[in-house]
């Protein structure tokens, strides 16, 4: 409220029972539906004054394109390295600032052995991660997560550790203080 007029939530995902723990915006009987349309309904009833769009196509889908090219900022919180390297790409040849958070996990012997997190501003006119020279032959397919579940990846289909709920919530909040820090030039990149 007072920062942004509108928001597009892009994501093919759909509710299930282990989302539950991290999704604020869920609610029982909601199992199934879209994810975007869930937290669109949400964000709609708690802020009424803000125009909110769901989109629910994976990224880079030409509608996930066309709602990037239109913002004023992007967030990428992707589950799939295809999807983050294709939002930077995409962000820089649009010069749209990207804001870019990733929180992962590995288990060992199955115990939580490591866990961590980032965000990446791609300002306009800076490098992204493709323009770096990044070499992505070898990016996953967003459609395939047996590379994940092999390496140990959390996202393995169980309840997800409270650990990666408490990582990904502080995540979330570095990310809203970077845009703001962005959007208001309190801060240069």
């Amino acid at each position: 409220a007072g920062y942004v007029g509108g928001i597009t939530l892009c994501d093919p995902d759909r509710i299930e029972t282990h989302n539950a723990p991290r999704l604020h915006f869920y609610a029982a009987g909601d199992e199934g539906n879209l994810k975007s349309e869930v937290a669109a309904r949400e964000i709609a009833r708690a802020f009424p004054n803000c125009a909110v769009r769901a989109v629910a196509e994976p990224f880079p889908s030409e509608a996930s394109i066309e709602a990037l090219k239109e913002s004023d900022c992007t967030f990428c919180c992707p589950d799939h390295p295809a999807t983050r390297f294709a939002a930077a790409h995409e962000a820089a040849r649009s010069a749209i600032p990207l804001i870019e958070v990733g929180c992962g996990g590995a288990r060992t012997d199955g115990a939580i052995s490591s866990l961590g997190a980032h965000v990446r501003l791609q300002a306009p006119g800076g490098v992204c991660l493709c323009c770096s020279g990044l070499d992505i032959a070898d990016v996953e397919d967003p459609s395939s997560t047996e590379v994940k579940r092999r390496l140990g990846y959390l996202g393995d289909g169980q309840n997800v550790a409270g650990e990666l709920m408490a990582l990904t919530t502080r995540a979330a909040a570095d990310a809203v203080d970077v845009f703001i820090r962005y959007m208001s030039g309190y801060a240069t990149p």
